[in-house]
């Protein structure tokens, strides 16, 4: 019924097209193993969005749960912050 008739989500699902909160994919070293999408409980299918250069986030069904970036195995290298002692 959700998926089709729910009024609330016909309100905030334009929402994501104007999101202040965007998921940072790695898209260089993704290799589309499938783990995203299996970890996605919207199936938004994250991997195959990224290989056409569309942020997860941008489909109407997902939810910004950020699954897909925790149980991504490859993530973006973090830059190193180095101090001076």
């Amino acid at each position: 019924f959700c998926k089709v008739l729910c009024p609330i989500g016909a309100l905030l699902a334009p929402l994501n097209f104007i999101s202040l909160w965007k998921i940072r994919v790695p898209t260089q070293n993704c290799v589309s193993c499938g783990k995203c999408e299996t970890a996605c409980p919207s199936r938004v299918a994250p991997s195959s969005r990224i290989a056409r250069d569309i942020p997860p986030n941008r489909d109407l069904d997902c939810i910004v749960c950020h699954e897909c970036q925790t149980t991504c195995p490859h993530p973006k290298p973090r830059e190193k912050t180095v101090t001076n002692p």
